[in-house]
């Protein structure tokens, strides 16, 4: 899958919109985009160990195996009853998925205010 061909529409949020008004506006119907398990669901940009810029493309279904694996009990032990902050940032390979496998679980998900309020969606 190319670059190009991922939309980042699901991030066009204005930066004045809170969360509760965004909710309160959606309706009772919501609209889901056909997408395909292989299609691109996340980016991460990294110069590893190379030196050399590289982007990595993670789709809906290596996402959805990689949450599912991370709540195992020989793994991060995640589930609905605990409460996940991630110390990872999500440009650092997706904060190791944590927030990922925190929502598929149920968990309730922790951002600190010093992240969150450079994040305009979640304000």
């Amino acid at each position: 899958m190319s670059v190009s061909s991922w939309s980042t529409a699901a991030w066009d949020c204005p930066p004045e919109q809170s969360y509760e008004t965004f909710l309160a506006e959606a309706g009772d119907d919501p609209q889901y985009p056909d997408l395909e398990e292989d299609d691109a669901a996340a980016m991460c940009y990294t110069s590893g160990t190379t030196g050399r810029p590289k982007g990595v493309l993670y789709s809906h279904r290596s996402i959805a195996l990689h949450s599912l694996a991370s709540s195992m009990p020989d793994h991060f032990n995640i589930s609905c009853h605990h409460i996940v902050l991630p110390v990872v940032s999500m440009y650092h390979v997706n904060a190791w998925g944590l927030p990922y496998s925190a929502v598929m679980n149920g968990s309730k998900l922790v951002l600190p205010a010093e992240i969150s309020s450079r994040l305009p969606c979640l304000t």
